[in-house]
C-alpha cells in the first residue's frame, strides 16, 4: 500500500529508456517516470523556498509536519514571539501603563498579566516541550547523540564489569592467603619502591594508609578507588600504616592475577560465595553480597544487575556461568 502511494505505475513499458553500453548509463534517466508523486509537487517550491533556493533535497513525510517544511523554521517562530512579547511588555508597562491609570485601563492591565503568565509558564514551555519530542523521534533521530548515549552506557557497564572481577580477584586472595606469591619482582622495582618509601617519610620503611595514593603515583602507577581499597586490605595489617614489606608482598601476590583465567576465576569465587547448592545466585542476594562489600558504588551495582536480568530466570535468579561469562567477555575486550 505504501509503495502504489509513493510510485506511479507505468503506463506503457515501452516508456523506460535503456541505454546499450554500460560506459553510457545514467542511473537518472528514468527518474521522471518513477518518481514518487510527492516529489513532482510544486506546492513544496511554495512552502518551503529557502530549501529549494539552497538546492537542498525536499523534506521527508515527517519534515512536512512543521511549518515550511522545517523544524528550524517552526523553533525561530516561537523565538520571535517570545522576544515580540518581551518588547510589547516593556513598552506598555514602561510607557503607556504609567500615563493612564484609570479603573478600566486596570482590569485591561491585570488581564494582560495574566494572559502573559499563562503564556509563559504554561503555553511556551509545553509548546517547546511537544517541539523536542517531536523534532528528535522517528526521521528526526539524532543518531550522533544516540551512538554517543549508547557508546557512554557500554563504557559505564564494562567499566562495572571490571570492577566486579576486581572484586572477586581480591576475594580469591583472601580464600588463598598462603603459599608464595610466585611472581617476584625485579630488583630496580624493588629499588623503586623503597625509594618510593623514603620520600614520602624520610628515613621511614612505613607509611600512612592514607599515603597510600602518593606512593602509587611515585611508583608510576594510577590506582582506581576500588583498587586502592583492595591494595590497603592486603597490605595493611592494623589498616593504618603500611610497612614497606607487606607492600612489596602484596604487589608480588596481585602481579600474578594477570595470568589468571577470568571465567574460572569467576565461577570458582561465586561459588565459594553463594549460600545455595546449585549454579544459580538469587538476584537479590547478589544484590546485598555486592552492597555488604561497600566498594562498588549503587550505580555500578546497578549497572551490573540491569545487564544480569537479561540472563535471569523470572528476573529472579541467575547462574554463575552466565555472570562469569559476562565478566570473562568485557575483561577480554578491555585494556590490560
Amino acid at each position: 500500500m505504501i509503495n502504489e502511494n509513493l510510485r506511479t505505475p507505468l503506463e506503457d513499458p515501452h516508456r523506460i529508456e535503456f541505454i546499450k553500453h554500460d560506459n553510457q548509463k545514467d542511473p537518472w534517466v528514468n527518474l521522471k517516470n518513477r518518481s514518487p508523486p510527492y516529489l513532482d509537487n510544486l506546492k513544496d517550491v511554495f512552502f518551503n523556498p529557502g530549501r529549494t533556493l539552497k538546492g537542498q533535497k525536499r523534506p521527508n513525510l515527517h519534515e512536512t509536519l512543521f511549518w515550511a517544511g522545517s523544524p528550524g523554521f517552526s523553533l525561530t517562530v516561537l523565538h520571535i514571539g517570545a522576544v515580540l512579547q518581551i518588547v510589547w511588555c516593556t513598552v506598555y508597562f514602561g510607557y503607556y501603563m504609567p500615563n493612564n491609570t484609570t479603573v478600566i485601563n486596570l482590569v485591561y492591565s491585570a488581564i494582560l498579566i495574566g494572559i502573559i503568565l499563562y503564556n509563559l509558564l504554561y503555553l511556551v514551555p509545553s509548546s517547546l516541550f511537544i517541539y523536542t519530542v517531536i523534532a528528535n523521534i522517528e526521521m528526526r533521530k539524532n543518531r550522533e547523540l544516540i551512538n554517543t548515549t549508547v557508546a557512554d552506557q557500554r563504557k559505564q557497564l564494562r567499566d562495572s564489569l571490571v570492577k566486579l572481577y576486581r572484586l572477586l580477584k581480591s576475594a580469591k586472595r583472601e580464600f588463598t592467603t598462603e603459599g608464595s606469591p610466585g611472581i617476584r619482582l625485579k630488583d630496580f622495582m624493588v629499588k623503586l619502591t623503597k625509594e618510593s618509601f623514603r620520600k614520602i617519610i624520610p628515613n621511614q620503611w612505613e607509611i600512612k594508609i592514607q599515603d597510600l595514593p602518593k606512593l602509587a603515583h611515585l611508583c608510576g602507577s594510577k590506582l582506581e578507588k576500588d583498587e586502592l581499597v583492595y591494595l590497603a586490605r592486603s597490605a595493611s595489617q592494623d589498616l593504618q600504616t603500611i610497612i614497606i614489606d607487606d607492600f612489596i608482598w602484596t604487589v608480588e601476590r596481585t602481579t600474578k592475577d594477570v595470568k589468571l583465567d577470568p571465567y574460572a576465576t569467576s565461577c570458582d569465587v561465586l561459588r565459594a560465595l553463594n549460600t545455595r547448592d546449585d549454579d544459580f545466585f538469587m538476584l537479590k542476594e547478589f544484590r546485598e553480597l555486592l552492597v555488604n562489600h561497600k566498594v562498588l558504588s549503587l550505580l555500578d551495582i546497578e549497572e551490573i544487575l540491569y545487564e544480569l536480568r537479561y540472563f535471569s530466570k523470572n528476573n529472579q535468579e541467575v547462574e554463575i556461568p552466565g555472570i562469569a561469562s559476562l565478566i570473562r567477555n568485557t575483561i577480554e575486550e578491555s585494556p590490560r
